[in-house]
């Protein structure tokens, strides 16, 4: 059966999580509420209204996806400097992004730290330089984990 496949090439790190929720959306569609049907969607595309996060006091993003880390300006040469931003005074952060974009920052090279595009705080992209948030690949790799669980608790 195709969802037992998914499931264990998914298991067994096969099968990035990106594509297996590509493939998962269409098998699911019937057996779950819209609201997982959603939580896929937004862990696919990445999360609308993500500055929710920040100016409202509630906001229904999950939890696994709040992490502790810093802002930071990549320039168009690719070095890190410090970014002069309303949000950098914060501590926890949201990653919206998609989880294409998480398995991407987990790939590349460095020990401690990771690094992932905040696109909703990089206010003129055409200049070439983004916003992206500092954090600890424990914290990123917790976060993969998370969504892989919950996607294999789906298949089952």
């Amino acid at each position: 059966m195709v969802i037992n496949k998914l499931r264990s090439d998914l298991e067994h790190n096969k099968i990035s999580l990106a594509d297996a929720i590509v493939k998962a959306l269409p098998i699911l569609k019937d057996k779950h509420n819209d609201a997982t049907m959603s939580w896929l969607s937004n862990e696919l595309q990445g999360y609308s209204n993500p500055l929710n996060f920040y100016y409202q006091a509630e906001h229904n993003f999950p939890p696994y996806r709040i992490v502790s880390g810093s802002l930071k300006l990549m320039t168009k040469e690719g070095n890190l400097v410090n970014v002069e931003h309303p949000l950098s005074d914060r501590s926890k952060y949201f990653l919206s992004a998609p989880v294409s974009w998480l398995e991407e920052s987990n790939s590349l090279p460095g020990e401690d730290m990771c690094y992932t595009e905040m696109s909703e705080l990089s206010h003129d992209k055409s200049s070439g330089e983004v916003v992206v948030l500092a954090y600890t690949h424990r914290q990123l790799q917790a976060t993969l984990a998370e969504i892989k669980k919950r996607l294999i608790a789906l298949l089952k």
